[in-house]
């Protein structure tokens, strides 16, 4: 899908995401200052994610799989929040548009819970964990920035 020209007129917002963090911005237009508007933190998941990734640990199968179904439960209540917030900013018309990054874990429970009419206002989607790979804010526009100009 190709972005119009005219995109940035609009109040679009720029939300980046992972099962961790949250991040979301508005630029006006390339190259000017971009702006946080909220930045989310899912600590549970956080926590849990470090619990389960300590390599000396040998977990038995019962163990793996409720880790399993509780990371699945606290990425799918951390798109839930993410969802409130939008919904709640698209009523009040905060924003006209938004761009979508969010890591392959997370972007199919945002798109399960976004509404009908929030999932109109998304111009463009980016499946990838850009947040792990900590960039700066305004690296991290760029990135989106980049990526739906070369479609």
């Amino acid at each position: 899908m190709k972005i119009p020209q005219d995109f940035f007129m609009k109040n679009t917002w720029i939300v980046i995401a992972n099962g961790i963090t949250a991040k979301i911005f508005h630029q006006k237009k390339k190259g000017d200052q971009i702006i946080a508007i909220q930045t989310f933190s899912h600590p549970r998941t956080a926590k849990k994610e470090a619990a389960t990734n300590n390599p000396e640990e040998t977990p038995l199968r019962h163990t793996i799989d409720y880790n399993k179904e509780f990371e699945e439960h606290e990425r799918l209540a951390f798109a839930r929040e993410i969802t409130s917030f939008l919904t709640q900013a698209l009523n009040q018309q905060r924003f006209d548009n938004l761009i979508l990054a969010a890591s392959p874990d997370l972007i199919g429970h945002l798109r399960n819970e976004f509404s009908t009419e929030l999932r109109r206002r998304v111009l463009h989607e980016m499946v990838k964990d850009l947040l792990s790979q900590h960039f700066s804010d305004a690296i991290l526009v760029e990135k989106i920035n980049d990526s739906y100009r070369e479609e």
